[in-house]
Parts: C-alpha cells; structure tokens; sequence
C-alpha cells in the first residue's frame, strides 16, 4: 500500500513539474511577444526533450523500457478485442482484418498518436496561460483566427513525399521507412483536417449560414468517414487553390 502510495506522489510531481515548467516556458515567451506559432513549436520542443529524457532516465536507471511497455499494452487490448469478437461469433478473416486495422491504426501509429496528443496539450496550455498573460500582466498575444489557418506548400511536399515512400515501401531498402512515412502520413492527415474544417468554418461565416446549421455540419465532418476524407483533401487543395482567397504578406497568396 505504501509503495502505490509513494508511486502516486512521484507520477505527480512528476506532472506537477512537467506542466510548470511548459507554463512557465509559454508564459515568458508570451510576455517577450513571441509569435503564437513559435510558442507552440517551442512546447513541441520542449515536451520532446522532456519525454526523452524520462525514457532514457527509465531505461538505463530502472531497466524499463516505456516503449516495450506501451506496445505490451496495445498487445493485451487487440488480445481482449479478439476475444470479444470470437465471442460474438466474427470469422477468422473478420479478427485478421481487425488485427491488421489495429496494427496500422494503433500499434504503427504510436508516434503519430504520442506527436498529436502532445500538440493537443501544449495549445491548451499555451490558451490557458495566454488568459492568465492578458488578465495578469495586460500582455495580449494575437492569435490567427481558426478560420484562417492554412498550410503552405512545404508541407503539402512533404505529405505528397510520405505518400510517395509508403505506396512503394515494398522498393526502398530502409526498414523503418514505412512506418515513418506512416506516422508521417497519419499527423498530416489529422492537420489537414484540420486546415479543411478550417475553410468550412471561413465559408460558414462568409454566407452567414446560421449556427444551428453550423452546428449538424461540423457534427457530420466528424461522425462520417467520408465527410471527413473530403476535408482532408479540401485542406491539401487549398495549398494551391486558395479557396479562401487569403493574403500573405500584403500580396495575394498564390
């Protein structure tokens, strides 16, 4: 009891730390005017550091190795989700195609889920103290609004080139190139997604449609599948097609 007692202490003052130090480092960047893109860069940053570090500090201090442990989990949970389909009666092809869905959408992907979670927590922390900046010190920290968010070219080269590695990852002699160019894949998707719904939203205020309406559309974009691809591909064409018709430095964005 004692030690679950101890190791509760330590798993939070771990956090504890952990938070402080990407509030603090959000807070002094906030009040030297740093652009909001860079503050998130530099939390990415920051937490990459942070996690590494504990890794290291785990696997050579302890002998655990955080990543044996992580994939054992998602082992034992399409272990429990097999069974649970044997049980409703699914065919041998039905839990192949599940373990094979699983093994690229979860076991595969970790980077990508570990790399999106972390960019999910730095911009509510960076929200949260860019509040606590503006009622504290009066610093204000202009943030571009949602429905202007895009990409630029570099990054859709990018995509393309990750899509280019896994579709013939059969040719290339690297092994790790799949799943980087993956993991690579899985991000952008989700960014890209993101920059989509971002031109819904920009066309949704440029008609007025009302917000009833505004509400089932974003519903639909994120309960349906489909809906959801043609978001991602909407945000990659507005590399190159602008549909917003937005502007980049004075001159009109190309």
């Amino acid at each position: 009891m004692a030690g679950k007692i101890a190791g509760f202490v330590i798993n939070f003052a771990v956090l504890l730390a952990f938070f402080g130090g990407l509030d603090l480092l959000i807070l002094y960047l906030i009040r030297k005017n740093t652009n909001w893109i860079k503050i998130i860069t530099a939390g990415m940053l920051y937490t990459a550091v942070i996690f590494l570090g504990l890794y290291f500090a785990a696997k050579y201090t302890a002998g655990h190795d955080i990543g044996t442990y992580i994939t054992g989990e998602f082992e034992a949970g399409l272990q429990s989700m097999v069974e649970m389909q044997k049980k409703a009666g699914a065919t041998d092809e039905e839990i192949e195609a599940l373990r094979k869905q699983y093994d690229v959408l979860v076991v595969r992907t970790m980077p990508a889920w570990g790399i999106l979670s972390a960019l999910f927590v730095v911009f509510l922390n960076f929200f949260v103290v860019r509040l606590y900046a503006f009622r504290k010190f009066a610093v204000t920290n202009p943030v571009t609004p949602f429905e202007m968010w895009y990409f630029d070219e570099r990054v859709a080269w990018l995509t393309i080139s990750a899509l280019a590695v896994f579709a013939f990852r059969d040719k290339i002699p690297v092994p790790w190139a799949r799943d980087a160019s993956l993991n690579v894949i899985f991000v952008m998707a989700n960014l890209y997604f993101m920059a989509g719904l971002a031109v819904l939203l920009f066309l949704f205020k440029k008609y007025k449609v009302p917000q009833v309406v505004q509400f089932i559309g974003i519903g639909a974009v994120i309960l349906f599948n489909g809906i959801s691809i043609i978001m991602i591909l909407t945000g990659v064409l507005d590399t190159w097609f602008n549909f917003r018709k937005l502007t980049k430095g004075g001159i009109t964005w190309k």
